[in-house]
């Protein structure tokens, strides 16, 4: 064990993110378990025993499983591990690339071996800003014209600070790279945005 190599990384998570985690009777396994499971099988790239025969070349930070491994795992039924799971994407923990039968699964985290990522370091925080924003509309703190502005400004600035990021990492003599790059990350960061509003609204109507 004291040989075995490590991958430093960090999580980006809130003090909302760990509330939703805690420990709620009748789970085999607890929330926290369960994201513990899903953080150590992508590190490991780990691909469901199931899946063995079907191709798909995993990238870092990514596990390949089916909703059946999870709910077998940690002893739950599958309506709750496909739940917990949707719950984690709006947190911005993760991304789900759905298959026919089974799920890739990216884990949103920092690497001391990346530290020059952009997206991977952004979007967690920026996804985290825009649902502490709803959450307060979610149970009425705040009003639609407010939890509005606060999420405006959340985007405004994100798209400032990849304007500014690539400035800085593109010579002049790539204008043109600077700003099809720009132009896809404000693409995602609204795509982002469009998704939590969604989101919230499902969970403001329940």
């Amino acid at each position: 064990m004291k040989n075995k190599q490590e991958k430093s990384v960090v999580v980006l998570a809130g003090a909302e993110m760990f509330d939703y985690l805690k420990e709620k009777v009748g789970e085999r396994k607890t929330r926290t378990e369960a994201y513990s499971d899903l953080l150590d099988k992508s590190l490991t790239g780990f691909v469901s025993p199931f899946l063995k025969k079907q191709e798909y070349e995993l990238q870092p930070y990514q596990c390949h499983v089916t909703i059946s491994d999870l709910a077998t795992e940690w002893h739950w039924h599958r309506a709750t591990v496909r739940s917990f799971l949707e719950t984690l994407e709006t947190f911005g923990q993760l991304k789900r690339t759905k298959l026919v039968k089974s799920i890739v699964i990216t884990m949103n985290v920092q690497s001391d071996r990346h530290p020059e990522t952009t997206v991977v370091r952004q979007e967690p925080d920026f996804a985290m800003q825009l649902q502490e924003a709803l959450s307060d509309w979610v149970v009425g703190k705040t009003t639609s014209d407010e939890a509005g502005k606060i999420c405006g400004q959340v985007v405004r600035q994100a798209i400032a600070g990849i304007t500014e990021s690539d400035s800085r990492h593109y010579p002049d003599s790539h204008i043109d790279a600077v700003s099809v790059h720009a132009g896809k990350q404000e693409k995602d960061i609204r795509n982002i945005a469009l998704g939590c509003v969604a989101q919230a609204g499902k969970f403001k109507v329940d």
